[in-house]
């Protein structure tokens, strides 16, 4: 417990600097430390992140560190996807996959596997993006694949949202990472309701004591996030999503 509640300041801090890579940490804190059944942990990460990337997003709001254009390109349609995900296909998906794998361990694998993809996609360097390359058709098609991957797999979405904002539209590192926590506060929420208007429980007190540890690191990783250098943000970011998709991958693997 003590040391669930130690990795919960760390993910706080994670988030609110770089803006991503909260609900990457929160899945296997829930999972491995605090020992929730996955498909229950997807659900009461999402709440999670969503409160503290609410919490976090509003330093950025008032320095205008967001990108307005991004948000509307990619909001409305990750939004769909998010409610179309949570609502219709996972209920309906199978219990068991390829015979022997258990749903959970499916979601958990495809979670590595999407951590993986980003993470590898952000260790490019800024010559190597064609940030001329924006089109509005491959930035709604993006949102919407990015909503529907935070439903299934209970995630914020930011590790994918900051590479798409970065490689699709050109948004620098610092903004990025504002226009994301925006997107994840209400893709967040938005699954965690639908969830719950279908009937889900969560413990209100566990969730209060998980909620007070992370807010101390979201306040802490506010306080020192300007002295990072956006360079170094985005190779941190990749580093921390390449190790934790490794480590899910193997742990899940039939």
């Amino acid at each position: 417990m003590i040391v669930g509640y130690i990795a919960l300041v760390l993910m706080g801090v994670v988030l609110s600097t770089l803006g991503a890579g909260g609900a990457i940490l929160v899945v296997p804190i829930l999972v491995y430390l605090f020992k929730v059944e996955p498909l229950r942990a997807t659900t009461d990460s999402l709440f999670i992140v969503g409160i503290l990337s609410l919490v976090s997003c509003v330093s950025y709001i008032r320095k205008k560190e967001f990108n307005f254009s991004a948000l509307i390109y990619f909001l409305i349609p990750s939004l769909i996807g998010v409610f179309l995900v949570r609502y219709h296909v996972l209920p309906r998906l199978p219990e068991m996959f390829f015979g022997s794998l258990p749903k959970s361990n499916f979601i958990m694998l495809v979670f590595g596997q999407l951590m993986l993809g980003a993470s590898l996609s952000m260790f490019k360097s800024s010559r190597e993006l064609d940030v001329h390359s924006f089109s509005i058709l491959k930035a709604i098609v993006v949102g919407f694949i990015v909503g529907g991957v935070t439903s299934l797999v209970g995630a914020g979405g930011g590790f994918l949202m900051i590479p798409a904002l970065v490689l699709f539209l050109g948004v620098p590192m610092r903004m990025a990472v504002g226009t994301s926590l925006i997107m994840i506060t209400l893709n967040s929420l938005l699954g965690f309701f639908v969830s719950y208007q279908k009937g889900y429980v969560f413990d209100i007190h566990q969730m209060g004591f998980i909620l007070a540890a992370a807010v101390a690191g979201v306040f802490l990783g506010l306080r020192f996030k300007n002295m990072v250098s956006e360079r170094l943000l985005k190779k941190t970011f990749a580093s921390l999503v390449l190790a934790m998709s490794l480590v899910i991958i193997y742990l899940n693997l039939p």
